[in-house]
């Protein structure tokens, strides 16, 4: 018994190891910038220039590699997961050069959402698999703010990438920035609050939390005020050119 506690104790430090993505963080830092789309302020993606580094292929191929056993905490498995949703959503892109929304990926009878999107640990998933099958069954309707489909009235794609010992910190300021983005996140008018869509497809993920407008109050400066209308969602490109 002794014996088996410390062979345990000795590998666990290389059982419940992180995924390494300092090459996504690096891609984030260098081909992000604020920019402005249809008169939405937004972090847009150079994703031209980011197609040509090497650390892009770089990035897949080790996603292909991980080990997601080695993911033992929750807040492991959320960073983990919103990363690879995103490095996802960012191959689709590149992928399909010209395309003007991500939508246009798609075929007439698979939404893009359904469709393979890359193979993330020995194993082919589309965003669908991701955001429905794995992230949205943790149970924190915080990864809405961090898991982007390449659009402009989707949260920003964040400058770094998500880490487990950061990542409470990391949800909180995706959820106040796009929050207090008029054009996207939640706007207060004449005493009418329009929304963004997303609390509307989601709302069951916010009732535990107390609903959507509890979450809201929460995270930003906004009131206990009734849903007058949603946003309308721009579904065009989040691309620097």
């Amino acid at each position: 018994m002794r014996l088996l506690s410390l062979c345990i104790l000795l590998f666990y430090p290389i059982l419940a190891q992180s995924h390494d993505f300092s090459s996504w963080n690096g891609l984030l830092k260098d081909y992000i910038h604020t920019g402005n789309k249809h008169a939405i302020q937004l972090n847009v993606v150079n994703y031209q220039s980011l197609q040509q580094d090497a650390r892009w292929h770089q990035t897949l191929n080790e996603l292909k590699q991980a080990h997601v056993k080695t993911l033992l905490t929750k807040q492991d498995k959320l960073a983990f997961w919103i990363n690879s949703y995103n490095i996802l959503a960012v191959k689709i892109v590149v992928e399909h050069a010209g395309i003007q929304s991500i939508k246009d990926a798609g075929r007439w009878y698979t939404p893009i959402w359904k469709e393979d999107a890359g193979m993330v640990a020995g194993k082919v998933y589309s965003l669908n698999d991701i955001e429905n099958n794995i992230l949205r069954p943790m149970g924190e309707p915080r990864i809405h703010f961090a898991i982007v489909c390449a659009s402009v009235s989707c949260p920003d794609l964040r400058d770094e990438a998500y880490q487990a010992d950061r990542l409470d910190g990391q949800l909180n300021e995706q959820v106040h920035r796009f929050l207090a983005n008029q054009g996207k996140g939640a706007r207060l008018h004449q005493g009418k609050l329009e929304v963004s869509s997303i609390f509307k497809w989601f709302a069951d993920d916010f009732e535990h939390v107390g609903g959507v407008i509890a979450f809201m109050q929460k995270y930003s400066t906004i009131k206990s005020h009734p849903i007058d209308g949603y946003l309308d969602y721009d579904w065009s490109l989040n691309a620097s050119q």
